[in-house]
């Protein structure tokens, strides 16, 4: 590069005021004239000269531009007639880096149509491709009319047989340019300031009432606190919105036919206090849902209880001890559950009224660890509810 525009170079730089924004130029356009100093190749057979152009292009962010240029050169030939004019017209990428800084890189990569002609060969056009990279420094800033850079760049171009025959070379040219870039259009106004004046703000208005807790089932405790949702209309409730259970037998007060029953006392699903009763004297053949005969003036006597109480239910349960299997205990105390109902029901107790249930070893009354423990836990019982109320 002449020694006047490396001076020129330094003494731009030398000058750069502050960095402008990279908002600042975002979505303008932009022109940028060059001065080229091009090395030629070997191809052109020209010596090395120098070439003007010029760019038109759009910021489309802070990172990417995209320009159209043209330029033209004049290069002195090595032999007579043999002078070279390049016209080249190209499209071009910028990619740029650190925009918000004084002094910025940026890359740039495009296609180019070159038209050559000479003296001694006409004109020909050549598809060319080019890359290079540049430096663009902020010089002056006008709000109401837009921003001006330094410009410099270094590149080169080639000659890619792949696009246009090559009958004419494959040259690559060399081009270091100094220039400027004038970012057109006004820069976004700064906010205006506004004198604030020495009025009193008016007095906030009164907060609205919050809304009252949500409480669905209306039994006065909010749904968020309520353990027990959806509690029937005009059931008294505790503070945790769940019924009172006045005895504490499980059963809510309001569903409970015998209140007042016991602590302890097991009820049934009206609160009133079932009664077992262990049948003994009812067993069964070894490993079987037989009845052995003395077992049936046992259950006559039950036949007799169970008649005081024409269409009471009634509950059988088959139990045996931890000897064998779960599941053939099951089984077995079932079979003997449903022996006695179906003895019961032969001495005319109503069937709709008994209920058989095996229970096999799962509530032992005694330990399992001796002969007399497991004969308590072989039995059958009989659950029935009291038949007056407490």
């Amino acid at each position: 590069m002449p020694r006047l525009h490396r001076l020129a170079l330094i003494l731009a730089f030398l000058g750069i005021s502050a960095a402008a924004a990279a908002d600042d130029v975002v979505g303008k356009w932009y022109v940028a004239p060059m001065f080229y100093s091009v090395r030629t190749g070997n191809d052109r057979n020209v010596d090395d000269g120098s070439a003007a152009g010029a760019a038109v292009g759009k910021n489309l962010s802070s990172a990417w531009s995209v320009e159209a240029e043209f330029n033209h050169g004049h290069f002195a030939g090595h032999a007579p007639f043999d002078a070279l004019d390049i016209n080249a017209l190209g499209v071009d990428f910028l990619r740029h880096f650190y925009r918000d800084a004084a002094i910025h890189p940026y890359v740039t990569f495009g296609v180019l149509d070159s038209n050559e002609s000479r003296g001694s060969t006409g004109s020909y056009d050549r598809a060319m491709v080019q890359a290079g990279v540049g430096l663009l420094a902020h010089l002056a800033t006008k709000a109401d009319v837009g921003v001006l850079e330094l410009r410099l760049e270094a590149k080169g171009r080639w000659h890619e047989s792949w696009l246009t025959d090559p009958h004419q070379g494959t040259p690559a040219d060399f081009l270091m340019g100094l220039g400027v870039q004038f970012n057109f259009g006004a820069t976004a106004a700064s906010p205006t300031q506004v004198k604030e004046l020495a009025v009193p703000p008016p007095a906030p208005e009164p907060a609205a009432a919050p809304p009252p807790p949500k409480d669905s089932d209306g039994d006065g405790v909010p749904d968020d606190l309520d353990r027990c949702p959806n509690t029937p209309p005009g059931v008294k409730v505790d503070s945790s919105g769940c019924p009172l259970d006045s005895d504490h037998d499980g059963v809510p007060d309001y569903l409970d036919k015998c209140p007042g029953t016991p602590s302890g006392i097991k009820v049934d699903a009206n609160g009133c206090e079932i009664e077992e009763i262990v049948l003994k004297g009812v067993n069964f053949d070894f490993n079987s849902a037989k009845l052995t005969p003395a077992s049936e003036a046992v259950l006559d006597e039950v036949v007799t209880l169970l008649k005081l109480r024409p269409g009471a239910p009634a509950i059988l349960g088959g139990h045996t001890d931890s000897k064998g299997k779960h599941e053939y205990n099951m089984k077995l105390s079932e079979r003997r559950a449903a022996s006695v109902r179906d003895y019961l029901v032969a001495k005319g107790i109503p069937a709709a009224s008994l209920t058989a249930k095996g229970y096999g070893e799962t509530k032992p009354i005694a330990p399992n660890t001796t002969d007399e423990g497991r004969a308590q836990n072989r039995r059958v019982t009989l659950e029935f509810t009291r038949l007056v109320a407490r």
